[in-house]
């Protein structure tokens, strides 16, 4: 998986010092569509630089997936702005499906989160750092 993000995210600094992350991908709009989480390390591959060679193929390739053609006239924006290019290999992933647990009061959608095809409920924080990834852009190969 990568991630691309801006010369001055504060999270490159944290993985800096700590590389193991964790990465939780939620679609909280629609209960019915799996989350995800992944465990995993990060390295920083280059930067921060302006984009070019293979930096700039998968964040072409990332930008006309998550935008289209709209994605595409934003990065030729920004392509000279200094970026990050992360790399994040997966250690752990879970899956599971389903809305809050129910322990979060009556907004809840479902009953207890499943985990690998149990019903156990999933239990405390990561061992792992957590970090919001608002302005990045993520690309799984």
């Amino acid at each position: 998986m990568y991630i691309i993000p801006r010369k001055r995210s504060q999270f490159v600094d944290d993985i800096r010092r700590e590389p193991r992350v964790a990465i939780s991908c939620a679609d909280d709009t629609d209960a019915g569509h799996a989350r995800v989480l992944i465990e995993g390390d990060a390295e920083i591959v280059e930067g921060p630089v302006p984009m070019a060679g293979r930096f700039l193929e998968i964040a072409r390739e990332m930008t006309f997936r998550h935008g289209g053609e709209g994605g595409l006239e934003y990065l030729a924006g920004t392509i000279n702005k200094p970026r990050y290019l992360l790399r994040v290999t997966p250690r752990k992933i879970t899956s599971w499906s389903g809305g809050w647990h129910p322990r979060y009061g009556k907004h809840s959608l479902r009953p207890p989160w499943r985990r690998d095809g149990t019903d156990g409920a999933l239990h405390g924080p990561c061992d792992t750092l957590s970090y919001a990834l608002r302005s990045s852009q993520c690309h799984a190969e």
